[in-house]
């Protein structure tokens, strides 16, 4: 571990915890890093040491979280129920594939920021040549989102109740 620079003024010790999981068994490791108010490699300590075996990782055969609870928290639909705790749900990209990440954050930094719509970044794709598999997985992760944006973006007609009439003091036009 290093502490690559302080963010205060006060070069104070800073304390550390660490969880390492390894082949389903677990350590817990807590400390003080730069007690002299070291940075950079003069800072560095080690926290562990270990030997990863693929082959000596506890098998799932089948034993549900309630047998083997120690993955419970780490399950997709526990962390997207808690990201959705934080977030809108539609805001929450489930990438299927991790070989699409790249096409569905460029997808969403092109929706979010208003540069293309979500028919748009797809013909941006197939003009790149990208295979139709990938298009189908940005199109899937990325309905929601692009759904959510273009009805947020909606201009509204007519007048809305409890908020102020055209030729008030705003004189803005309201976007929702």
């Amino acid at each position: 571990m290093q502490n690559y620079r302080f963010h205060e003024r006060e070069r104070e010790p800073t304390p550390y915890r660490v969880e390492l999981e390894v082949n389903g068994q677990i350590q817990h490791f807590s400390g003080v890093i730069s007690g002299k108010g070291e940075t950079g490699p003069n800072s560095d300590i080690q926290i562990a040491e270990f030997v990863y075996n693929p082959s000596e990782r506890p098998s799932d055969s089948g034993q549900s979280t309630s047998e083997n609870p120690l993955y419970a928290n780490y399950q997709d639909d526990v962390i997207i129920r808690q990201w959705a705790g934080v977030i809108s749900p539609e805001h929450i990209l489930r990438i299927e594939d991790p070989k699409s990440i790249i096409d569905v954050m460029l997808g969403a930094l092109a929706l979010v920021g208003g540069q293309r719509n979500l028919d748009g970044y797809l013909r941006d794709m197939q003009d790149r040549g990208q295979q139709d598999l990938r298009q189908d997985q940005a199109l899937a992760t990325l309905g929601s989102l692009a759904s959510s944006l273009s009805m947020a973006r909606s201009q509204v007609s007519g007048q809305i109740p409890g908020l102020p009439q055209s030729g008030s003091s705003s004189g803005r036009s309201r976007r929702f």
